[in-house]
């Protein structure tokens, strides 16, 4: 059983390595700002004119 919990919790640490940075880079393009990743600019959603009231 203690064996089993350890490699449960060593999957969800590596799925969380893989996860986080992703969620990091897909918030990023969302945005709609240019950011740089390497020196190089990296491709943006286009920012929406939305009309409120």
């Amino acid at each position: 059983m203690m064996t089993g919990l350890a490699h449960l919790g060593h999957l969800v640490i590596y799925l969380l390595f893989i996860a986080l940075p992703v969620i990091g880079l897909v918030m990023m393009y969302n945005r709609g700002n240019p950011w740089f990743a390497f020196g190089l600019t990296m491709p943006y959603a286009f920012r929406g004119q939305f009309r409120t009231g």
